[in-house]
């Protein structure tokens, strides 16, 4: 039974690195919205990634969500949940070609990167190696030791 398990969570650990990020192409547009993030090239559709009711994007600013250097991944500001008086800031990822969402409090199990309160930017150059304010860097696992999880809103 275990040896089962543990081929069956090898395979699909192996068809997860095999089919990971890898396939999103360089020239990604996206359209947003307050809870949507939709990605696309040439034309086609390639994920949509979409916040649960009681939690919106924010700050797109000028420039748009920030995608990391070699477009697998976005890092984007969240709001919510929204509660009678709180609103809680928070700071995502988001993996272009699935449109799977985690935010700061999951980035260790998900990308391996430690979570943080303060802003992140992408380290210019670098592929998918995020910034911190204290200097500090970390590479996103790519692909991540866990799929991104897509919305499941109740």
């Amino acid at each position: 039974m275990r040896a089962n398990y543990a081929a069956r969570l090898g395979a699909w650990g192996l068809a997860w690195s095999l089919c990971g990020a890898a396939s999103v192409p360089s020239d990604v547009r996206i359209a947003t919205s307050d809870r949507t993030l939709t990605f696309s090239s040439a034309g086609k559709l390639i994920s949509t990634a979409t916040l649960c009711q009681g939690y919106t994007f924010d700050q797109f600013g000028a420039g748009g969500p920030k995608f990391s250097p070699d477009f697998h991944f976005v890092l984007v500001d969240v709001l919510g949940p929204f509660t009678p008086g709180n609103v809680p800031r928070n700071r995502a990822l988001v993996a272009v070609a699935t449109g799977g969402i985690i935010l700061a409090p999951d980035f260790p199990g998900y990308a391996g990167i430690p979570i943080t309160l303060d802003k992140l930017s992408w380290a210019s150059g670098q592929r998918s190696t995020l910034r911190y304010a204290n200097g500090h860097t970390a590479t996103v696992h790519d692909p991540p030791p866990r799929a991104f999880p897509l919305a499941h809103c109740r």
